[in-house]
Protein backbone atom coordinates (compact mmCIF):
# COMPACT_ATOMS: atom_id res chain seq x y z
CA UNK A 1 0.00 0.00 0.00
CA UNK A 2 3.56 2.06 0.21
CA UNK A 3 4.32 1.72 -3.38
CA UNK A 4 2.58 4.21 -5.90
CA UNK A 5 0.30 1.75 -8.79
CA UNK A 6 3.74 2.80 -11.23
CA UNK A 7 6.50 1.35 -9.22
CA UNK A 8 4.08 -2.09 -8.40
CA UNK A 9 3.73 -5.31 -10.72
CA UNK A 10 2.30 -4.71 -13.75
CA UNK A 11 0.62 -7.38 -14.08
CA UNK A 12 0.13 -11.08 -12.36
CA UNK A 13 -0.65 -13.71 -15.04
CA UNK A 14 -2.06 -17.49 -14.69
CA UNK A 15 -1.23 -19.82 -16.52
CA UNK A 16 -2.41 -23.84 -16.53
CA UNK A 17 0.88 -26.41 -17.41
CA UNK A 18 -0.11 -29.98 -17.49
CA UNK A 19 -0.77 -31.01 -13.96
CA UNK A 20 0.29 -27.78 -12.47
CA UNK A 21 -0.59 -24.11 -11.92
CA UNK A 22 1.78 -21.30 -12.94
CA UNK A 23 1.80 -18.00 -11.33
CA UNK A 24 3.94 -15.78 -12.80
CA UNK A 25 4.22 -11.69 -11.78
CA UNK A 26 5.65 -9.19 -14.56
CA UNK A 27 7.06 -5.92 -13.49
CA UNK A 28 8.91 -3.46 -15.14
CA UNK A 29 12.65 -5.62 -15.11
CA UNK A 30 10.29 -8.64 -16.56
CA UNK A 31 8.85 -11.78 -14.70
CA UNK A 32 9.65 -10.90 -10.89
CA UNK A 33 8.40 -13.79 -9.41
CA UNK A 34 7.34 -17.26 -10.70
CA UNK A 35 5.19 -20.36 -8.67
CA UNK A 36 3.70 -23.37 -9.31
CA UNK A 37 1.17 -25.20 -7.65
CA UNK A 38 0.42 -29.00 -8.24
CA UNK A 39 -3.14 -29.40 -9.54
CA UNK A 40 -5.39 -30.90 -7.44
CA UNK A 41 -8.69 -32.17 -8.95
CA UNK A 42 -10.82 -31.40 -5.93
CA UNK A 43 -10.34 -27.28 -6.13
CA UNK A 44 -9.64 -27.06 -9.74
CA UNK A 45 -7.65 -24.34 -9.68
CA UNK A 46 -7.18 -24.23 -13.76
CA UNK A 47 -11.53 -23.37 -13.66
CA UNK A 48 -10.77 -20.35 -11.47
CA UNK A 49 -7.66 -19.56 -13.48
CA UNK A 50 -9.17 -19.48 -16.32
CA UNK A 51 -12.60 -17.66 -15.34
CA UNK A 52 -9.93 -14.87 -13.72
CA UNK A 53 -8.24 -14.22 -17.21
CA UNK A 54 -11.40 -14.24 -19.27
CA UNK A 55 -12.97 -11.68 -16.47
CA UNK A 56 -9.85 -9.50 -16.82
CA UNK A 57 -10.86 -8.55 -20.57
CA UNK A 58 -14.90 -9.03 -20.11
CA UNK A 59 -14.93 -12.72 -21.61
CA UNK A 60 -16.61 -14.69 -18.85
CA UNK A 61 -19.88 -15.69 -19.58
CA UNK A 62 -22.51 -17.36 -17.21
CA UNK A 63 -22.98 -20.46 -19.93
CA UNK A 64 -19.96 -22.79 -19.08
CA UNK A 65 -21.35 -25.47 -17.50
CA UNK A 66 -17.50 -26.23 -16.05
CA UNK A 67 -17.31 -22.94 -14.49
CA UNK A 68 -21.05 -23.26 -13.25
CA UNK A 69 -20.93 -26.53 -11.59
CA UNK A 70 -17.17 -25.58 -9.68
CA UNK A 71 -19.01 -22.30 -8.39
CA UNK A 72 -21.67 -24.61 -6.46
CA UNK A 73 -19.68 -27.25 -6.23
CA UNK A 74 -16.51 -25.38 -4.14
CA UNK A 75 -18.48 -21.69 -3.44
CA UNK A 76 -15.04 -19.95 -3.57
CA UNK A 77 -15.36 -16.54 -3.17
CA UNK A 78 -13.00 -15.08 -5.96
CA UNK A 79 -15.21 -17.15 -8.62
CA UNK A 80 -18.88 -16.09 -7.01
CA UNK A 81 -17.50 -12.30 -7.54
CA UNK A 82 -16.55 -13.01 -11.03
CA UNK A 83 -19.79 -14.82 -12.20
CA UNK A 84 -22.15 -13.03 -9.88
CA UNK A 85 -20.80 -9.88 -12.41
CA UNK A 86 -21.11 -12.05 -15.50
CA UNK A 87 -24.75 -12.87 -14.69
CA UNK A 88 -25.18 -9.10 -13.96
CA UNK A 89 -23.66 -8.16 -17.10
CA UNK A 90 -25.79 -10.52 -19.18
CA UNK A 91 -28.86 -9.57 -17.08
CA UNK A 92 -28.89 -12.71 -15.23
CA UNK A 93 -30.11 -11.60 -11.89
CA UNK A 94 -32.19 -14.15 -10.99
CA UNK A 95 -28.59 -16.18 -11.06
CA UNK A 96 -26.95 -14.57 -8.73
CA UNK A 97 -30.19 -14.26 -6.48
CA UNK A 98 -29.75 -18.20 -6.86
CA UNK A 99 -26.29 -18.22 -5.96
CA UNK A 100 -27.16 -15.63 -2.90
CA UNK A 101 -29.67 -18.27 -1.65
CA UNK A 102 -27.10 -21.08 -2.00
CA UNK A 103 -24.15 -19.74 -0.48
CA UNK A 104 -26.88 -18.28 2.84
CA UNK A 105 -27.57 -22.15 2.76
CA UNK A 106 -24.29 -23.70 3.03
CA UNK A 107 -23.96 -20.42 6.33
CA UNK A 108 -20.93 -19.29 3.76
CA UNK A 109 -19.85 -15.39 4.01
CA UNK A 110 -21.06 -13.69 1.33
CA UNK A 111 -18.98 -11.27 -0.99
CA UNK A 112 -20.12 -7.50 -1.19
CA UNK A 113 -20.11 -7.57 -4.90
CA UNK A 114 -22.62 -11.12 -5.29
CA UNK A 115 -25.23 -9.27 -2.68
CA UNK A 116 -24.87 -5.76 -4.23
CA UNK A 117 -25.55 -7.12 -6.97
CA UNK A 118 -28.09 -9.49 -6.22
CA UNK A 119 -30.10 -7.11 -4.07
CA UNK A 120 -29.61 -4.15 -6.28
CA UNK A 121 -28.58 -2.14 -3.29
CA UNK A 122 -25.98 -1.45 -0.59
CA UNK A 123 -25.80 -4.53 1.25
CA UNK A 124 -26.36 -4.47 5.38
CA UNK A 125 -26.80 -8.13 6.23
CA UNK A 126 -24.26 -9.24 8.56
CA UNK A 127 -22.95 -12.22 6.63
CA UNK A 128 -21.84 -9.85 3.72
CA UNK A 129 -18.13 -8.68 3.89
CA UNK A 130 -16.22 -6.53 3.06
CA UNK A 131 -17.87 -3.40 2.82
CA UNK A 132 -17.10 -2.38 -0.47
CA UNK A 133 -17.19 -3.99 -3.42
CA UNK A 134 -14.17 -6.13 -4.23
CA UNK A 135 -14.22 -5.47 -8.17
CA UNK A 136 -13.40 -2.24 -9.42
CA UNK A 137 -16.95 -2.44 -12.00
CA UNK A 138 -18.58 -3.15 -8.26
CA UNK A 139 -17.96 1.01 -7.54
CA UNK A 140 -19.91 1.73 -10.84
CA UNK A 141 -22.90 -0.35 -9.90
CA UNK A 142 -22.84 0.93 -6.11
CA UNK A 143 -23.52 4.69 -8.11
CA UNK A 144 -26.77 3.33 -9.42
CA UNK A 145 -27.87 3.04 -5.96
CA UNK A 146 -28.60 5.56 -3.31
CA UNK A 147 -25.09 5.20 -1.87
CA UNK A 148 -23.47 6.90 -5.12
CA UNK A 149 -22.29 9.90 -3.47
CA UNK A 150 -20.20 7.35 -1.52
CA UNK A 151 -18.96 6.04 -5.11
CA UNK A 152 -17.87 9.16 -5.81
CA UNK A 153 -15.93 9.87 -2.87
CA UNK A 154 -13.85 6.60 -3.57
CA UNK A 155 -13.30 6.86 -7.39
CA UNK A 156 -10.53 9.60 -7.20
CA UNK A 157 -8.58 6.78 -4.86
CA UNK A 158 -9.16 3.89 -7.47
CA UNK A 159 -6.34 2.80 -9.09
CA UNK A 160 -6.14 1.49 -12.68
CA UNK A 161 -6.98 -2.63 -11.64
CA UNK A 162 -9.21 -5.37 -12.09
CA UNK A 163 -9.73 -5.64 -7.89
CA UNK A 164 -10.30 -2.65 -6.03
CA UNK A 165 -7.25 -1.14 -5.06
CA UNK A 166 -6.97 2.62 -3.75
CA UNK A 167 -3.98 4.45 -4.27
CA UNK A 168 -3.28 6.59 -1.25
CA UNK A 169 -6.82 6.88 0.32
CA UNK A 170 -7.44 9.79 3.09
CA UNK A 171 -7.63 8.35 6.82
CA UNK A 172 -11.22 9.06 6.97
CA UNK A 173 -12.17 7.32 3.64
CA UNK A 174 -10.35 4.04 4.56
CA UNK A 175 -12.41 4.48 8.18
CA UNK A 176 -15.40 4.93 6.23
CA UNK A 177 -14.71 1.79 4.44
CA UNK A 178 -13.55 -0.46 6.88
CA UNK A 179 -16.26 0.69 9.60
CA UNK A 180 -19.56 1.26 7.36
CA UNK A 181 -20.14 5.10 7.90
CA UNK A 182 -21.26 5.75 4.27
Amino acid sequence: MDKSWQKRSMWPALMVLPGYLTQVRVGLRGVEQLSFLKVDSDNQPDVLAWAVAYARWGGLISKNPRVVDMLYKTCNPTLAVLMAHAFHRQGEIGEIGRLLSHLRERRMPIPFDVALLGEGRFPHERDVFPNYPWMARGWNVLADTKYGGFEKAVRPYLAPEFWTTLLDPPRKLVEQLVHHDC
